[in-house]
């Protein structure tokens, strides 16, 4: 853990080093998520959690531009499922961490001295990095550590702030032993650009 929070932490300050370029705009943002984890039917049943992200991006280039980030994501999902020894039914709650790796491309359609309106698209590996402790016993043995997902979304500009909405479907199998568990989040976030 403390490995992964001294790489995110020299990886931030390299972001804002870079930042300091006109062609290069690092964007420091943090937001909510709602998160999916799609299972197959003999796991368990799923619901969205709430969680929340932190994190940045950079934006290297004009109007098209490479969009590599780095951000710290807890996301979550009800599960409901069946006890083995009693088949009475429970529910749970599953709090995951990642840190996500966002790679994208993205384009500034409507460009004014005013606002951008902008739409990106890319790839997103996501590092397990935790569980919490839950009712349905998942341990960390239970996640794949690195899970791809494909990323699009829109953002909006105004002045120096930054406002985002993207969705992640999962491609990679979120849970090392249920083939169909893949996680989809939606996350909106708010940032200013630097």
């Amino acid at each position: 853990m403390k490995k992964i929070c001294l790489v995110a932490l020299f990886s931030l300050l390299v972001l804002y080093g870079l930042g300091q370029n006109k062609f290069i705009t690092l964007n420091p943002q943090f937001g909510i998520n709602s998160s999916r984890l799609s299972t197959d039917p003999d796991f368990a049943e799923p619901t969205a959690r709430v969680g929340y992200q932190l994190g940045a991006d950079v934006r290297i280039g004009g109007k098209t531009y490479l969009e590599p980030g780095l951000y710290w994501y807890k996301v979550g999902s009800d599960l409901l499922s069946e006890d083995q020894i009693t088949s009475q039914p429970l529910q749970g709650q599953v709090k995951i961490n990642y840190l996500k790796v966002p790679i994208c491309i993205g384009h500034s359609f409507v460009d004014t001295r005013l606002f951008k309106l902008r739409g990106s698209m890319g790839f997103v590996p996501s590092f397990y990095s935790g569980i919490k402790d839950n009712i349905l016993n998942l341990r960390n043995e239970d996640f794949e550590k690195l899970v791809l997902g494909f990323r699009s979304g829109i953002g909006l500009d105004i002045f120096l702030f930054t406002i985002d909405l993207d969705y992640e479907h999962g491609l990679g199998k979120a849970l090392a032993t249920h083939e169909g568990a893949r996680n989809h989040v939606l996350s909106f976030s708010v940032g200013f650009k630097i």
